[in-house]
């Protein structure tokens, strides 16, 4: 229950308790008559079992109820919502559309947000959805008998569907709408706390605010008294001091602004003479030259009785402005209370000060905008750093300034870079630029290109260092060597499939005979015939040896013929039931195999023969990397990437579905992991653990499906290979295997075109016995002789033809003379370009050699009926 229900404020705890205690009063004393009707409806209607529900629901809520008190508030509300669930899916699946049950069901979702929380009213919501479509599913499919009252709405896809919609909507909006009002009160109460206890706290300062000025003022008090005893005794040492102070002192009367007295010091720097100020207002001699400074003065003397080093300008008797720092303080002599103020001229000061922050400010503009880091370092410390160096490295000058240098260097680094400071500093110029890395204050690497030099610096050693952040052009070279061997990679895998590529497709016109004429043999000897054993074995051979040039073919990137909607889910489970896998758990006893599959996995666009063999060839080595016993995990998962992802591969963004296979194996070195993919390069015994084409046949499937592979591996612990293939929207078609009576021939005339003698027999023999009549030539030309003599049923025709012309160009002579001639086309490769194109003109499905007599069955029925393709 703590899972579904979200914690509460008491308050509104207590709210929810209130109503939930007086709706079930109600609900109990409304639903006592609708029980009754309920009851007595179902019974004259045969139905008992609805009525035996009804009752036991309600006096289930009846017990709870009275036993309020040993049940909490989210218990009875749990038992309240759930009854209510139950009597609406009854009441569904008694009465449909026609009867309350939808009602009921809204209602319960809507008390489930306001008692138990929106989480909660919302998996109510997925219930009662999931309830309304299996009953109208049901209803709609005549699975749930209703009576005739009731079947107008009930049985109508159309009024399900929009009361699906209508029942979302609403429940959704009633769900929502009292986790709103709640929210919204309890963000008040919260709101509410914090001001009260922000009030609190301020009253707190306030209060010791006014102790402190009432104990300043007391002290304040009893310190001037002290300061007039001592002004009445020492008044003829004021005297003596005042005169001898080398600075300007005025004494002027507060109350009126009456200078009462000047010292020698103010007669010789202004040019005034006692005379002329004594007795006189300032004011009236333009002395201040910029009267808000007198007021300045004014203010915080008449506030504080002082002021300290205020800047002002005077202008003197001959005119000359000068600048000055003023410090006065209110005093009382006489028993009247004047101000006695000190100027000092500082104007000489101010102008050596202005230069030096002009050229300061030059300098600083200089060194912050310079693209280059500007470092000053003494003692293997920096003390000084440029806005550049700051900004780029993420640290302020005091976590620079506290840090040794040997922390902020790469640990690869370090030893050299601190060689070649040492050798700077002492005047080596050891070897010009060097580069290093450093690391950021967010961990980030930075990689800088230095230059230093040797200074001083407050008398002592330094060196200055300017610093090239170089980390975008090391990115970009290294990713220009990944493209590179991404480059040979491709070109030395393109260079060997166009071998193996030829290899293959000869290799598939020997063994035609092997693969195809023991299904004949097999269905002419009889069931006990001692000669079943031996052609089946050759058989089998035969499609072992054909499923090794099916690897050539997929390392040609020749191999994916056809593509349906696959789901990796189902390629997983297939591989993991089948012989192969049971065959290698007992090889290696000790290794355990987890799985993690995505349920709502996309399907992808692809082969599942090849998609299930790169499986087992990623799980055969994983298995073998771990001889004393270990995990293999297999999971897949829906990935979706806003940019492109650096790996062994740069996937591309895009959607797409992850197959991951994991091992805690001995791990793949640097040097091996740039090589596994190439063909036969294995560090296992040749042939005994398969062709050493694994792990190639798993890097051209990826490819032909246009995926793209990543690899993790550390030595010692474990290798992860992610396989990313593009995701599509399209649902896997489900497999049906088919009787020999469904795709036997009617008579058809079959023309058999291939240049091979011995794959025209096969063909022949094949046709023959499946009821077609057949016609067999050896080159296009004499194909087109004879069918501008007589038009046949069908071609099956070879798409590579030795000599003169091939495939393509033999069917564009012939659907010159029949423009509606059917053919469906063959090779020992796959799909290509000139196949599409005899497609797109009019020919049919492409079968790939060596025939079987199912395959090529299926592909002539289908053609010659024209239906859509099944897959052998």
């Amino acid at each position: 229950m703590r899972d579904f229900v979200e914690e509460e404020r008491a308050e509104v705890l207590e709210v929810r308790l209130d109503v939930l205690n007086k709706l079930m009063r109600v609900i109990l004393g409304l639903g006592l008559l609708g029980v009754i009707l309920g009851s007595c409806r179902s019974l004259l209607q045969g139905r008992w079992i609805f009525a035996l529900t009804y009752v036991s629901i309600y006096f289930f809520v009846l017990a709870v109820t009275l036993a309020a008190n040993r049940f909490s508030m989210h218990s009875r509300a749990l038992v309240l919502v759930l009854s209510l669930f139950v009597m609406s899916a009854v009441s569904l699946v008694q009465s449909g559309l026609s009867g309350p049950g939808m009602q009921i069901l809204i209602a319960t979702c809507f008390l489930s947000g306001v008692f138990l929380g929106v989480r909660t009213g919302f998996l109510m919501l997925g219930m009662g959805l999931g309830t309304i479509v299996l009953t109208g599913s049901a209803m709609v499919g005549e699975l749930i008998l209703l009576l005739p009252e009731n079947m107008m709405t009930s049985i109508s896809f159309l009024s399900w569907s929009t009361n699906i919609v209508l029942f979302a909507m609403v429940t959704t909006g009633m769900i929502l709408v009292p986790h709103m009002l709640v929210s919204r009160l309890k963000k008040s109460l919260e709101l509410l706390e914090k001001h009260s206890a922000r009030l609190k706290r301020s009253n707190g300062i306030l209060r010791n605010q006014i102790r402190t000025r009432k104990r300043a003022e007391r002290a304040l008090s009893e310190e001037r008294k002290i300061t007039e005893n001592v002004r009445q005794e020492s008044d003829g040492q004021f005297r003596l001091i005042y005169q001898m102070i080398p600075d300007p002192v005025t004494i002027v009367r507060e109350r009126d602004g009456i200078c009462l007295d000047v010292n020698d010091q103010f007669v010789s720097e202004t040019g005034w003479s006692r005379e002329e100020v004594i007795g006189k207002k300032f004011g009236g001699l333009g002395m201040w030259e910029r009267p808000p400074d007198r007021e300045k003065l004014i203010e915080a003397v008449s506030g504080t009785g002082r002021i300290n080093n205020l800047e002002a300008m005077f202008r003197m008797k001959d005119g000359e402005i000068v600048t000055t720092l003023l410090s006065a303080v209110a005093l009382t002599i006489g028993g009247e209370r004047v101000i006695v103020s000190v100027t000092r001229d500082i104007t000489e000061r101010e102008r050596s000060q202005k230069a030096l922050k002009e050229s300061e400010e030059k300098y600083r503009f200089v060194v912050d905008n310079t693209n280059e880091w500007m470092v000053l370092t003494q003692n293997e410390k920096v003390v000084f750093a440029n806005r550049q160096a700051l900004e780029q490295s993420g640290y302020s000058l005091e976590e620079l300034s506290s840090r040794d240098l040997v922390s902020l260097m790469h640990p690869e680094d370090t030893k050299d870079a601190i060689m070649q400071y040492r050798n700077r500093l002492a005047g080596n110029p050891g070897k010009g630029e060097y580069e290093f890395r450093i690391i950021g204050k967010t961990g980030n690497i930075i990689w800088v290109r230095i230059t230093s030099f040797p200074v001083k610096w407050m008398g002592e050693p330094a060196l200055l260092t300017f610093m090239n952040d170089i980390s975008r052009q090391k990115a970009v070279e290294e990713e220009k060597e990944k493209l590179q061997a991404r480059l040979q990679r491709a070109q030395k895998m393109e260079a060997i499939g166009t071998l193996a590529g030829g290899v293959a497709h000869d290799l598939n016109n020997i063994l035609s005979g092997i693969v195809s004429y023991p299904d004949l043999l097999l269905m002419q000897l009889p069931e006990d015939s001692p000669l079943r054993k031996p052609v089946t074995t050759i058989r089998e051979s035969g499609k072992r040896a054909a499923a090794v040039v099916q690897d050539l073919l997929t390392l040609a990137r020749r191999g994916l013929a056809v593509t349906e909607p696959v789901n990796l889910n189902t390629v997983v489970q297939e591989f993991l039931g089948s012989a192969e896998f049971e065959k290698l758990c007992s090889m290696y006893p000790h290794v355990q195999v987890q799985t993690r599959l995505d349920r709502y996995l996309q399907s992808v666009a692809g082969s599942t023969v090849h998609l299930q063999k790169t499986l087992m060839n990623l799980v055969l080595n994983a298995f073998e990397a771990m001889p004393n016993g270990g995990t293999v995990c297999i999971s897949t998962e829906k990935r979706t990437f806003d940019k492109s992802l650096s790996g062994y591969d740069r996937v591309q963004e895009g959607e797409y579905v992850m197959l991951m296979i994991s091992d805690t194996g001995i791990g793949i070195s640097p040097d091996e992991r740039e090589r596994i993919f190439e063909p036969f390069y294995t560090n296992k015994v040749m042939g005994r653990s398969g062709t050493g084409l694994g792990m190639a046949v798993v890097w051209g499937t990826v490819k032909d499906h246009k995926g793209y592979i990543d690899v993790e591996s550390t030595k010692g612990k474990g290798t992860s290979f992610m396989l990313y293939f593009p995701s599509c929207q399209e649902v896997p078609r489900s497999k049906t295997n088919l009787s020999m009576e469904i795709y036997r021939g009617k008579g058809e005339t079959v023309m058999i075109i291939d240049d091979m003698e011995d794959q025209r027999e096969i063909a022949s023999t094949l046709l023959g016995r499946l009821g077609y009549s057949v016609v067999a030539v050896s080159s296009g030309e004499e194909a087109i002789r004879r069918l501008a003599e007589k038009e046949v049923d069908l071609l099956v025709l070879d798409m590579i033809l030795e000599g003169g012309m091939d495939g393509l160009d033999t069917y564009r002579e012939i659907v010159k003379i029949w423009p509606s001639q059917k053919a469906i086309l063959a090779s020992g490769y796959s799909e290509t370009s000139r196949v599409k194109e005899a497609q797109r003109l009019g020919a049919g499905q492409y079968i790939r050699k060596p025939y079987t007599i199912e395959r090529i069955g299926i592909a002539v029925r289908c053609e010659l009926d024209r239906r859509e393709t099944i897959a052998a």
